[in-house]
């Protein structure tokens, strides 16, 4: 099971809801609600009013919480289910923008985002020698891909550098047919930025299966090693 704060780590490596396909979000908040429902103990409604309440938080998710990346409304949810986020009667609008309230400033969302910060200044470090040598560029890519395995998080600043050391070395290979996809699903987030974005996709997606297989990503020798930490 992940902990929670693997979760918000994960949930900060996605999009802002400001960046996120209306649609989109709402077939997430339908799948989240669901399981809401059930937590609670609760019946899901019909349809028709079970889809205008989707319809309708969705809306003021956009209008109230752009700020707020997908994953975090599901942790809110989640979060406001088990009664960690003030006490409820019922699933309905009000409780809905309770629960979104009261986790802007939850201890819970405090804590994920201080870890966060602090982890986007130690893998900041890593970009501060413009002139690193061969030996440190792969020690980087290593330390890199070790703390996305411990944390699920790996910030936007790196990957540009990331992601060309490991094309340029053929570590990760993408066909053009691969980086137009991406970069045309991350266009319709946000075009200012999309080409980091697709990046990112096929960054994490490379992460995810040498993490999912076991496979550990080893560029320094045994001996380069033992300089490398005397």
């Amino acid at each position: 099971m992940k902990t929670m704060q693997t979760r918000f780590f994960e949930a900060y490596n996605g999009r802002r809801i400001d960046h996120v396909d209306e649609d989109e979000l709402k077939l997430n908040v339908c799948e989240t609600l669901s399981i809401i429902y059930y937590l609670c103990g609760l019946s899901i409604p019909e349809t028709k009013t079970f889809m205008g309440l989707v319809e309708y938080f969705v809306q003021r998710l956009f209008d109230v919480f752009p700020y707020y990346y997908q994953g975090e409304v599901e942790i809110a949810m989640q979060l406001g289910a088990e009664g960690r986020l003030g006490d409820y009667r019922g699933i309905t609008i009000q409780t809905l923008m309770n629960w979104m309230w009261r986790f802007k400033e939850s201890p819970e969302r405090q804590e994920a985002k201080a870890a966060v910060r602090k982890e986007e200044e130690d893998q900041q470090k890593m970009l501060r020698n413009p002139r690193m040598s061969d030996m440190e560029e792969r020690y980087m890519l290593e330390e890199v891909y070790n703390r996305y395995v411990t944390y699920s998080y790996v910030t936007s600043d790196l990957v540009p550098s990331i992601y060309a050391a490991l094309q340029r070395r053929n570590i990760l290979v993408n066909s053009q047919e691969e980086k137009l996809k991406a970069l045309e699903e991350a266009q319709k987030s946000d075009i200012a930025i999309a080409s980091v974005l697709a990046q990112k996709t096929l960054l994490l997606k490379f992460f995810d299966t040498l993490r999912d297989n076991g496979t550990p990503l080893k560029l320094l020798t045994p001996e380069e090693r033992i300089n490398f930490f005397p």
